[in-house]
């Protein structure tokens, strides 16, 4: 069949399916009379139709039929894969946050249940799938720009991801799925068919060989065995659907439901399953855990989260260094992993010495000159740039850079990000000049390249203007800082994170030049909304909150700076440690500021105690930097890599906040 006889049959169908629709609504006109009204009113076109049909649910369904309805549409548009009738009332009857399944809340006949409410929009084939009668159903409930009154039926997206998501981690969480559940399907579950949806065996538990047990077994572990035909829909999908939730405030209700799933006995134990009966699916499915826990927890980082972070990091290479030899694939990207928990941490021992380890072996296995290899090298120069050893970063990537120029080519994405990172260092060195020259040699290149707007360009123009600004050149560095923010804000959105970072930059800019007003009412747009957005214990809002303290004191609100110091003191010692250089840069800064307070009020002149101190973002010599933005993709969209060491790139040139100090560069084909 061609395209157009395809067309023409598609045409066809479609309108043979309005018709029956029609037909169907016109069968229910008790008299003759009523018939002609029907026929009268009889939508013009499928959107109309679908109205008139949401209108008559919304007439003749009770509250609790309305409702099942709704979530049956909801669920049958937005899975992954089509789910059965069992499927999808195992899904109806989870309630979130339900530690166990309990089986009451199942329908006593879903076929009969579902097909009530929600025919004619939805069918169930011979094999039990439940689908709408066609897709032109899903825009139209899609469609938010409706104006037929039911709203009711008109959903969002990001709703329905992240209720989805929700379920089905809420599932996935069953306490009894943690025990003997699990114990039996390492035994018994042959394959992962065995639990996919369709296998009415599965209803009855993980298997026919477990029956025999079926006696011993609590009520809740009954019931989650009557819940395990969701198991493997779950597993395969939670992720996606938490993913596809990307308004903030989906984000912050799917955080507590994903921080159980990672410290849950089920997260870990399942994968134990898998790992007898399949490595290679375990690893998958634990390298996806990881990457999207990364995910999240940007934005949203907390100590508690980025534990359970670290500690799938930790249990994967660990497990995989007893399966396979270090050199194996799977085993470097799992030692990759864990460097990159343990630097998120602030543990930068820790991270170099397996970065350290990795860049040696894959020097025997690939080579020196191996792409993966100079990726390993450059996550290793960002480490040392994160602890300030400079001339160390320096000789490793100048090491690296000339071979990256000679495989790669000078305008290679890799190559440039080796660029900018050594661009970082010259700026952090107070090299002004050998800086400027190369972040206007990667602009340039990432304009011609990628183009005006691409991201990576703008954190080059970003580096350039903080160049130009700590030389004094005032003038281009503004217009350069504007230029990023505005282009920002149309491409990105007001709240976006590298929106902000762009305005922290300006605000250190003005901060500068002793223009402490306009740099106030900037810091404290950014630090109103990093709260808003990112959180109070945020790293990028702690420092919001330092930038925002420097100024005020600059202003001589000694009172104001003082009690704001404190809360970034606080912030900064649960989030980074005691010992981090922010930490011990903020603590610094407060202990000075009391003492010259305490003096004043007791009666000694001010000019005793001097502290000449401007906004940590512009002073390089004291270590207690800017608000910074990494040099690359922000860091909530850096996918984990398989063969390098960081996330991505290096960042704004000063020493920084942690949202950038050079977060690590990440190979194309990989957290942050």
């Amino acid at each position: 069949m061609d395209r157009k006889e395809n067309l023409l049959f598609l045409d066809y169908a479609l309108t043979f399916r309005r018709a029956r629709l029609t037909f169907d609504d016109l069968q229910n006109a008790p008299t003759s009379d009523s018939l002609k009204k029907k026929l009268s009113q009889a939508p013009k076109g499928l959107t109309s139709l679908y109205a008139t049909i949401t209108k008559r649910f919304s007439e003749t369904l009770d509250e609790d039929q309305l409702l099942l309805c709704r979530r049956v549409l909801q669920w049958i548009i937005t899975t992954k894969e089509q789910l059965t009738v069992n499927q999808l009332a195992v899904a109806l009857a989870v309630r979130d946050g339900q530690k166990f399944f309990d089986e009451t809340d199942m329908m006593i006949d879903p076929r009969e249940e579902i097909l009530t409410v929600c025919a004619p929009l939805v069918e169930i084939l011979d094999d039990d799938i439940v689908r709408i009668i066609h897709l032109s159903v899903k825009d139209f409930l899609l469609d938010s720009s409706r104006t037929d009154g039911q709203n009711d039926f008109i959903f969002s997206t990001d709703t329905l991801s992240a209720n989805i998501g929700i379920t089905l981690l809420t599932l996935l969480s069953f306490d009894a799925f943690s025990a003997s559940i699990f114990s039996a399907s390492t035994s018994s579950w042959g394959s992962n068919d065995q639990i996919k949806g369709g296998n009415p065996s599965v209803a009855a538990g993980p298997s026919s060989s477990v029956s025999d047990e079926a006696d011993d077994q609590s009520d809740d572990e009954k019931n989650s065995s009557q819940a395990s035909v969701m198991l493997q829909y779950g597993l395969d999908n939670w992720h996606h659907h938490c993913v596809e939730s990307e308004a903030v405030e989906y984000a912050h209700r799917l955080h507590p439901f994903v921080c159980d799933y990672l410290k849950s006995d089920s997260c870990f134990l399942w994968m134990e399953t898998l790992g007898c009966q399949d490595s290679a699916n375990w690893i998958h499915y634990e390298s996806r855990l990881v990457e999207w826990g990364r995910k999240l927890v940007v934005g949203q980082e907390t100590a508690l989260s980025k534990g359970f972070i670290h500690q799938i990091a930790h249990r994967r290479f660990e497990r995989l260094n007893r399966h396979f030899d270090l050199s194996h694939p799977e085993t470097l990207k799992a030692m990759n992993a864990l460097a990159t928990s343990w630097w998120e941490q602030g543990h930068w021992k820790e991270a170099e010495k397996l970065e350290l380890q990795e860049i040696e072996i894959r020097k025997k296995v690939l080579g020196p000159e191996h792409q993966d290899t100079m990726k390993c090298i450059d996550g290793l120069a960002a480490t040392y740039l994160d602890q300030g050893r400079y001339n160390e970063a320096e000789e490793l990537l100048m090491q690296i850079l000339p071979i990256q120029t000679k495989i790669l080519g000078l305008e290679h994405p890799e190559t440039l990000f080796s660029t900018a990172r050594l661009a970082s260092t010259y700026f952090n060195q107070g090299r002004w000049k050998e800086a400027e020259e190369l972040d206007i040699q990667v602009m340039e290149m990432r304009k011609r390249v990628l183009g005006q707007e691409h991201p990576d360009t703008l954190w080059s123009m970003g580096n350039l203007a903080l160049t130009y600004s700590k030389q004094g050149c005032w003038k281009e560095a503004e217009e350069l800082g504007i230029q990023v923010i505005e282009t920002r804000k149309r491409v990105l959105g007001q709240e976006h994170p590298d929106t902000l970072s762009s305005m922290g930059n300006l605000a250190s800019m003005y901060s500068s030049q002793g223009r402490w007003k306009e740099a106030e009412e900037l810091e404290i747009q950014v630090m109103e909304t990093r709260k808003r957005v990112l959180g109070e214990g945020h790293p990028n809002t702690l420092s919001s909150m330092n930038n925002l303290a420097h100024t005020w004191k600059s202003l001589g609100q000694d009172k104001d700076a003082i009690a704001l110091m404190r809360q970034a003191v606080m912030g900064r010692r649960e989030v980074l440690g005691s010992e981090h250089h922010y930490t011990v840069g903020s603590r610094e800064n407060l202990e000075e500021w009391e003492t010259a307070l305490n003096f004043q009020e007791a009666g000694f002149s001010a000019e005793t105690f001097r502290l000449g101190m401007e906004d940590e973002d512009s002073e390089v010599s004291e270590g207690d930097t800017s608000d910074e933005e990494p040099e690359g993709d922000a860091p909530d969209e850096v996918p984990i890599s398989p063969t390098t060491s960081r996330p991505s790139s290096p960042s704004e040139h000063q020493e920084g906040s942690i949202q950038s100090v050079h977060l690590r560069a990440l190979s194309p084909d990989g957290p942050a």
